[in-house]
Order: C-alpha cells, then structure tokens, then sequence
C-alpha cells in the first residue's frame, strides 16, 4: 500500500510540475490612451494606440482559474502581432519569456524593471481617476523597456535604441506625455512607492502579448475576511 501511495504522488507531483496555467482572453475594448502616438521599433514605423486593453477572461486552468469572467486590463508588450476579438488561449510565461527578439536580452533587469513598474504606476492609469496621457506613457514605458532596457536609465532615452516614440505627424512627445514617462521610468529602478500587486504576463503563440497585474494573494483574503465581516455584522443588525 505503502509503495502505491508512494507512487501516486510521485505521479500527481509529475503532473502539477508540467501542468500549465492558462487562460482565454477576448478583447472588448479600450481604456485610458491616446491615438495620436507613432512609434518606430527595429526600422518598423507605425502610428497606434497606446494605452490600456480590456480583455475578457474565460476557461482558466491552474493558478488563472480565478479570473474566469473577469474584465482584466493589460498592456501589450510588442506592437507586432494583433488582439482578437474571438478569443485565444495564452499560457503565463516569465516575462523573459515574452517576445524573444526582445525580452530576452537582458531578460532578468527587463523583469525586475517591469515588476517595479506595474507596482508603482498600474493602478495609476487604471482607476477612475486615470488620465490618457499618463496611460499613453504608461505603454510606452512598457514597449521601451522590451525593446531596449539595460538597467540603467540612460537605456531608456526615446531618442536612442531599438525603440523610439513621437506624436503623430513626426513631432517630439508632449511635455506632459514626456513627464508621466520620466515619472515612470525612474520607477525602474525602485524609486516610488509600490503597490501589493502580482504582475502577470500572459504569452499567445498567434496574438499580442499580454501583461496585467493583479492584488496579491494576502491582499485578496484580506478582502475576503473583509466582506465575510460585513456580511456576518449585517446579520446580526437583521
């Protein structure tokens, strides 16, 4: 008995090992962003939408299954490929594992950069308050750090590297496009207050990369004992 135990969880172990988190994400729409932005990235030019996605999730597996329903808002984290409106299965990568012409040169400063950033400025362009141009520089960071952070700022200089960004029409971003980027890479590298937040990047073989961030797991009890308290106090007033 001993050894069929034994064997079954080696055997349960084996496949949580290779088991994979997935998820269906389906684009709805947009959030925060602006329109007017042209970006040039390895000798590619384009004028686009930079700013927040909203995606649908559905048919979770693993540590994802959460999500299931959920309206999640991402940022992409290369302008090559395209979202779908039908939907399509991603798998949650490494964020080095992302786009490998970009993100994994340099992967492990690119993934502690990225980590910092979501922290301290996701919640910034996604609430209520948020405005299209902070969203707007937000994915700019994002893309500029895929394509060409190194660990340091000087990386990060628009006017240098694989990637660059301008307004539409040729001209330099706006004063205040450019100020919510100096705000947010100088986050890179710690700077700022951070969010309890879990960054999560989300990889399809034939869609746009995806990266979100949601609360960590102890903020998400925290919550839930919350709402467990107002239910049970709301009893006893009944």
């Amino acid at each position: 008995m001993k050894k069929i135990t034994t064997i079954l969880a080696i055997a349960t172990f084996a496949t949580a090992a290779f088991a994979q988190d997935t998820t269906n994400l389906r684009f709805t729409g947009v959030g925060k962003g602006r329109s007017d932005i042209t970006i040039n990235y390895d000798g590619n030019r384009a004028n686009v939408f930079a700013g927040a996605l909203k995606h649908q999730a559905s048919g979770g597996v693993g540590s994802l299954a959460w999500l299931n329903g959920q309206t999640l808002t991402t940022f992409c984290s290369e302008p090559v490929q395209r979202v779908s409106t039908t939907g399509t299965s991603y798998t949650q990568v490494g964020i080095p594992q992302l786009d490998p012409n970009a993100w994994q040169i340099n992967g492990a400063a690119k993934s502690a950069a990225v980590n910092q950033l979501f922290r301290y400025g996701f919640n910034s362009v996604t609430g209520a308050g948020a405005s299209n141009s902070r969203a707007a520089a937000f994915q700019i960071a994002v893309w500029k750090i895929g394509y060409d952070y190194d660990g340091t700022l000087a990386s990060l200089n628009l006017g240098t590297g694989r990637f660059k960004a301008g307004m539409n029409g040729g001209g330099a971003l706006t004063a205040e496009v450019q100020g919510h980027l100096n705000d947010l890479f100088a986050s890179t590298t710690g700077g700022g207050t951070a969010s309890a937040l879990r960054v999560i990047a989300l990889s399809s073989d034939c869609n746009q990369d995806q990266i979100t961030a949601v609360p960590e797991p102890a903020t998400l009890a925290a919550i839930g004992v919350g709402i467990v308290g107002i239910m049970r106090r709301r009893r006893k007033q009944v």
